[in-house]
């Protein structure tokens, strides 16, 4: 099953997405493994980002080639525009965990299906208290 993360970040209405062949893609052009990925989130950066763009966005440039060249072109484009490189690996690694590599249970929290620990601990924290009448 295809799951597709929501990547607004060059055009509208675009969707980023990894399944076992694009994973496999990523673990070549990166000289890592998936499993590595996920323990060492420090090994990402510009190039990582830009190789991860190039496959998980391929399906919406099936017309044109989506070179490095061009996705540099967009993250400068994003980047101008007031958008952080935070945001792109963001959408990749949750694209990444969407694709049920790390199982079911984390791809389903990656694309909203069920709720993140992590948000319903900070949910009641964020939520001023009623005042008094």
């Amino acid at each position: 099953m295809r799951r597709c993360i929501p990547f607004n970040y060059f055009e509208p209405d675009q969707d980023i997405y990894f399944d076992i062949d694009r994973l496999e893609l990523l673990e070549a052009m990166t000289g890592t493994t998936v499993t590595k990925m996920a323990v060492d989130r420090d090994n990402t950066g510009i190039g990582f980002v830009k190789k991860a763009l190039a496959i998980g966005l391929a399906h919406h440039y099936t017309d044109t080639k989506l070179t490095a060249e061009k996705i540099g072109r967009m993250i400068e484009k994003h980047l101008d525009n007031g958008g952080t490189l935070s945001q792109l690996e963001l959408a990749v690694g949750k694209a990444i965990i969407a694709s049920g590599i790390y199982g079911k249970t984390a791809a389903d929290r990656a694309i909203g299906l069920i709720p993140d620990p992590e948000d319903e601990e900070t949910e009641g924290k964020n939520v001023p208290a009623a005042e008094d009448e």
